[in-house]
């Protein structure tokens, strides 16, 4: 095993160099990504690895692609530099999904992991291209509307978005491992459809988590709303939501919602 997990390594130590040279991870955010690439790797294989290199790179596209877009609305960037907390809240759950599934090689678990990135694309294409709906977003736990920005903001486009970042994680899923000769208890269109669908409810409950407990403030240098607790050094008023709930908690606590669902209604028809 040394020989296949040093090759592993070797290559994801490669991989996130590039990363952070391209400015898409900091230095924490490529060591940790180099550590979680190597695990899923080692223990999934090289389909196992084509779907984080595709959540990757369709994710960090989009947010370059419209990050134009979203400066003109005055909406601040979340995209930039992912750190190690980003790394680990979109793809820590699916990581520990490939280590259980080499280890038990139960369906279950790579239908979990497949759910980890299909949700972890929904919402990050909702966010990036959501913005270019021309009207203002809605609450999802009110209907009515709120500044952009706002976390637990929804919009018909943003949906639709949402529903096609999980989609094609589900399509690249059921590519990468349809000829990889494993055959799973039920089709590789009925297991690529329950992660996309999962994915897609996972980035919904990260949308009413946002507007329920995500902490949100008030800038105190611009008077936008924001994510983050101080600007340049300044502290941001706290108006709702618990300060502890950040944004990578809610990614976190919506991808392990959505592999839940995965994984209970996998159990409930194979």
């Amino acid at each position: 095993l040394a020989g296949p997990f040093a090759a592993a390594a070797a290559l994801n130590a490669i991989v996130a160099f590039g990363a952070f040279r391209k400015h898409a991870v900091d230095a924490s955010g490529a060591a940790v990504g180099a550590a979680v690439g190597t695990a899923i790797l080692f223990a999934g294989g090289f389909p196992a690895y084509a779907l984080l290199v595709g959540f990757f790179l369709s994710s960090t596209a989009v947010g370059r692609i419209f990050v134009r877009r979203r400066a003109d609305t005055g909406i601040e960037e979340k995209g930039g530099r992912r750190d190690a907390l980003q790394v680990l809240a979109n793809v820590g759950t699916a990581a520990i999904a490939s280590l259980l599934y080499a280890a038990t090689r139960d369906d279950i678990w790579l239908v979990a992991f497949a759910t980890a990135f299909a949700e972890a694309n929904a919402d990050t294409w909702a966010s990036e291209i959501g913005v270019l709906y021309r009207k203002l977003p809605r609450s999802i736990l009110s209907g009515k509307e709120i500044p952009p920005g706002a976390s637990g903001g929804v919009s018909p486009l943003g949906f639709f978005a949402s529903a096609l970042g999980a989609a094609f994680i589900g399509l690249l899923f059921a590519a990468a491992y349809g000829g990889s000769g494993l055959s799973p208890r039920l089709s590789w269109g009925i297991v690529a459809l329950i992660a996309a669908g999962s994915g897609f409810t996972g980035a919904v409950i990260d949308s009413f988590l946002g507007a329920a407990i995500q902490a949100q403030y008030t800038c105190a240098v611009t008077g936008r709303y924001t994510e983050r607790p101080h600007t340049d050094g300044k502290p941001n008023v706290l108006v709702r939501g618990f300060r502890w709930v950040t944004n990578d908690m809610v990614n976190f606590l919506s991808t392990v919602s959505a592999t839940l669902v995965s994984t209970i209604v996998y159990v409930v028809i194979r």
